[in-house]
């Protein structure tokens, strides 16, 4: 049976990413009295949105990790599933920064510059994720294995190794990390390692327990006032966010949501299925609105709402018409 609480939880990832990316101009207008109201909300939407990068590693590592496939098997159909539509996007999105900018096409120089960038740094920032993506799906195989045949003991043993690992990196100084071999080489993925097997734990194991529900939540509002504080007055560089996003995770997998089949249950389940899609593609709309002017015509404070509500509606839009002209496989 289809799980809805995984694809509530696919769906708020991707409106918080859609929100990070809509922050621009609040973020060039934030001052530092704590009245201001352009302070308050971007205080409030920051508290919340940056665990939606997070949601999307916890919630692959909950679904990909207790499989057991071999190795060839997994990574052709996963490779296949992401590759396809991030290469088509990327192409697009290429050939629309040249006309935007109106460099000429070159059909060698053009192929050249795209596939360096293709097979390095991506052709916009925002596709950083896909490469630190492939990176854990190279490593799911042996994760399976490693998982699958290990004693309760040693897996909590190495979660425990792992959570510590991360804390010492983010509370050292930096200038430490940068001579350490394993920290400089590691960072920052070692932190994306742990919400991936940590994901899994949490959805395998962890949520089975009665009091499951009653930690997470005041694990989760102790870490988000702990972050508020931080964030009005930096005291501290523990991975807050870490923990923070951990157990609002292990919230949205214990809530009991019903699936009754109604309009927003449907809503839900599209976005859901088409949120890689939305990924893609949803940048290209926030430049849109911002190109438009949206800021002068609504409060500053308001621009990342107004911004996120109206590229997801749209995108809704776009998906439902990929859908329907079946090319999800190539777009989705």
């Amino acid at each position: 049976m289809r799980n809805f609480n995984l694809d509530t939880i696919r769906v708020i990832a991707i409106i918080f990413v859609i929100c990070i990316h809509s922050m621009g101009i609040l973020n060039e207008n934030v001052k530092a009295p704590i009245l201001e109201a352009n302070y308050i909300i971007h205080l409030l939407l920051s508290s919340f949105i940056y665990m939606g990068v997070p949601l999307f590693v916890m919630l692959s590592g909950a679904l990909l990790i207790g499989k057991s496939e071999a190795p060839q098997i997994f990574l052709k159909k996963r490779l296949k599933r992401i590759l396809i539509p991030f290469l088509i996007w990327s192409i697009i999105v290429f050939c629309l920064d040249k006309i935007t900018n109106h460099q000429t096409f070159d059909i060698i120089q053009s192929i050249t510059d795209f596939s360096v960038k293709f097979l390095t740094s991506g052709v916009h920032g925002i596709y950083w994720y896909i490469y630190m993506l492939i990176g854990l799906y190279l490593l799911t195989p042996i994760l399976q294995k490693v998982f699958k045949d290990i004693s309760p003991s040693l897996r909590n043993y190495l979660i425990i190794i792992i959570t510590l690992s991360i804390i010492i990196q983010h509370i050292i100084p930096h200038i430490y990390v940068e001579k350490s071999i394993f920290f400089k080489y590691s960072f920052p993925y070692l932190i994306y390692i742990g919400y991936y097997i940590g994901g899994y734990y949490f959805y395998a194991y962890a949520n089975k327990t009665k009091k499951f529900r009653k930690a997470t939540i005041c694990g989760f509002l102790v870490f988000y006032f702990i972050g508020i504080i931080n964030t009005i007055k930096p005291f501290t560089t523990f991975p807050i966010q870490f923990f923070q996003s951990l157990f609002f995770f292990g919230i949205l997998l214990s809530i009991q949501i019903k699936t009754s089949g109604n309009k927003l249950n449907t809503l839900i389940t599209f976005i859901s299925s088409t949120s890689y899609g939305i990924y893609l593609s949803h940048f290209l709309f926030i430049s849109v609105l911002y190109k438009i002017g949206l800021e002068q015509a609504v409060p500053i404070y308001s621009v990342p709402i107004i911004t996120t509500l109206s590229v997801l509606c749209i995108e809704i839009g776009l998906q439902y018409v990929i859908k329907h002209f079946k090319l999800g496989n190539l777009l989705q």
